[in-house]
């Protein structure tokens, strides 16, 4: 069993490698330089990414995580060199355990509507243990804020957008005009809502610095859903989070444990008060906690 996997050329040495198919699919990205080429994000494992870039470009290669999250580090284990933002070590440790990786496709098979019987086929098990199992090496490179990573006539610039985990990044690629953001900008939201998240406040000061460096350019590529995305899609997130911590943005709340929108008439006071917000403005879409309002201290 396996997920869809394709390969589709962007543009000039540049090239989307999408694992899955929907809104799950995981989009991982290969930048040609003169003298090396960089993989964004590796996928949730059942792409074989390494070997499909090797296929597009015989530039050295090595790979940069957007942030530390189980659908984007699934093939870290097959390069010598990654770069990861410090602040995901610990995410990056607990995604790539056997017990959380498992949970979580486990889950997901189940949201599908399989049954117990079908997951347990021996073709769905070898799917998940395939995945779930992910050799450990030693292979992390720190990433740094404003960090400049040289390919060879093509440069790339960090940027630290903590949010969706402390640890994401942006990935500027200025000759081209084109920003990779992970999961720090999506079509259909943007999640901070995780124990590992930032605030709300953290996330606007993210967004406000990417929207500083938007004139120029072209188009956004995020870790999920559509591609390419306009650059003033950052400046509707922008604007969401400040009316969020201005209290001016309507806020839904949000079922936790099912994952899916509720109305505000069908819960109770005391429950709505434990449970997430989901707050719209423009096209964008932003789960967060009441609790994660504000950066500490």
């Amino acid at each position: 069993m396996h997920d869809r996997v394709s390969a589709e050329k962007l543009f000039d040495h540049t090239w989307v490698m999408t694992e899955g198919t929907g809104r799950g699919a995981r989009h991982c990205y290969l930048l040609e330089g003169k003298e090396k080429a960089a993989v964004i994000d590796t996928g949730m494992g059942d792409m074989d990414v390494r070997r499909l870039a090797a296929s597009c470009t015989n530039r050295e290669l090595f790979a940069i995580n957007t942030h530390g999250h189980l659908d984007h580090i699934g093939r870290d284990h097959e390069f010598s060199q990654v770069y990861l933002h410090p602040a995901d070590e610990e995410v990056f440790r607990e995604h790539s355990c056997y017990e959380m990786r498992s949970s979580y496709l486990i889950a997901r098979f189940r949201r599908k509507g399989l049954d117990e019987e079908q997951i347990a086929s021996a073709e769905i098990q070898d799917y998940i243990q395939r995945l779930s199992r992910l050799p450990r090496r030693e292979n992390h490179v720190a990433l740094q804020d404003a960090e400049k990573i040289d390919l060879g006539g093509r440069q790339l610039e960090i940027m630290h957008t903590p949010g969706h985990t402390g640890g994401s990044v942006c990935i500027l690629d200025k000759k081209y005009g084109a920003v990779f953001t992970g999961d720090s900008l999506c079509e259909q939201g943007i999640l901070l809502n995780f124990d590992h998240s930032a605030s709300v406040e953290t996330y606007r000061d993210s967004m406000r610095r990417l929207w500083e460096e938007a004139e120029g350019l072209a188009c956004l590529f995020p870790g999920h859903q559509k591609i390419a995305l306009e650059p003033d899609w950052i400046k509707d997130y922008l604007i969401c989070t400040e009316k969020i911590l201005s209290g001016k943005c309507a806020d839904d709340f949000v079922d936790g444990s099912a994952g899916r929108h509720s109305g505000k008439s069908t819960l109770s006071e005391k429950v709505q008060k434990e449970k997430e917000r989901l707050s719209c403005w423009g096209r964008a879409v932003i789960r967060w906690r009441a609790d994660r309002l504000y950066r500490e201290g």
